[in-house]
């Protein structure tokens, strides 16, 4: 084979094995399209249940108890690969407003009173007990133990498998947009009564 020949073969086959690259691409993409639609799909007919996003209720005679899980991701971690301690107000935060939630009431329906309402936190006492880390699931266990005026008390617990790491003694209260205290509106008030239950944190966890 002459000089010639051998280039000419080698520029064929160099076109050739891009053309053949282009095509493999091209279908791999066509693929991962269609499973990305397929799935899409699958998630608009099977939307996620409101129970799996916001937690649940637990009712029994005494009242109510909502419970939700939370992973333990890294971010939420310090450099130890402990649970940062600010992190247990953001998971106890979530645990109230998706409690209030699934009772019905919404941010955007205190938006909407006039004057404009909001849910604030006044006090909370807290006890620190033993660290959660990374990739945990925790369980956030709340309580409204009482409604009165503008005041709102709630109990908070934080577990992992049972042991308690993380609790506290919430009091919020109903404000309007100046931060005045206001009372909270009856429908409001109707939405939670039935679901108020008993103090569960009597006594100081065991560390």
């Amino acid at each position: 084979m002459t000089q010639l020949s051998k280039n000419s073969f080698a520029k064929t086959s160099i076109k050739e094995t891009k053309e053949n690259t282009r095509i493999a691409a091209r279908s791999i993409y066509n693929r991962l399209r269609c499973f990305w639609v397929e799935s899409h799909m699958r998630a608009k007919e099977q939307p996620m249940d409101k129970k799996q996003m916001l937690g649940s209720f637990e009712k029994d005679a005494h009242g109510t108890r909502h419970f939700m899980n939370v992973p333990v991701h890294y971010e939420d971690t310090d450099f130890s690969g402990f649970v940062y301690h600010a992190n247990y107000l953001k998971f106890a935060e979530r645990g109230r407003s998706n409690f209030l939630n699934l009772a019905g009431v919404t941010h955007q329906q205190l938006l909407a009173y006039e004057p404009q309402l909001a849910f604030v936190v006044g006090h909370m006492a807290m006890d620190f007990l033993t660290p959660g880390r990374v990739e945990d699931v925790l369980m956030i266990e709340t309580t409204f133990t009482e409604l009165r005026g503008a005041r709102l008390c709630a109990e908070q617990r934080i577990s992992r498998d049972g042991e308690t790491l993380w609790q506290s003694h919430v009091l919020a209260a109903v404000v309007d947009l100046q931060g005045r205290p206001r009372r909270m509106p009856k429908d409001i008030v109707a939405q939670i009564t039935p679901h108020l239950g008993p103090s569960f944190l009597t006594q100081k966890a065991e560390k």
